[in-house]
């Protein structure tokens, strides 16, 4: 069976710099660390037909991978420390309905769980 939890996660880039807060209210987590990695994609290599009269070949969209890291120090309902990181890759990065999808990994206790997670833009 699968547990579902929902967070909020609320992120700041300026171009340069990123942060942001786990679970914003009265309990707020500052993130430890946040990274965005952002690869150029590459070309797909392709054979032209000539120009015979004949239409060019298509072009497909170069898009650059945008990868993040989150590590975020926060505690559990006992007040126990939890170590949470998280790596993932944001899909539709130019639209509204972005999203971050990846591994979510929680230390607490001496015990580590790690799923998938998904965040969505809101």
């Amino acid at each position: 069976m699968t547990v579902q939890s929902r967070i909020v996660l609320v992120i700041d880039h300026d171009g340069k710099t990123m942060s942001g807060v786990y679970q914003p209210g009265p309990n707020a987590v500052p993130v430890k660390v946040a990274r965005l990695d952002i690869t150029p994609g590459k070309a797909a290599v392709g054979v032209g037909r000539g120009n015979q009269g004949q239409a060019p070949p298509q072009i497909p969209a170069v898009l650059p991978i945008f990868k993040v890291h989150f590590e975020i120090d926060a505690k559990d309902a006992r007040g126990n420390p939890v170590a949470i990181v998280a790596d993932g890759t944001m899909n539709n990065v130019a639209l509204p309905n972005r999203s971050i999808t990846g591994t979510w990994t929680q230390t607490s206790g001496g015990n580590t769980s790690t799923s998938e997670f998904k965040v969505a833009r809101q």
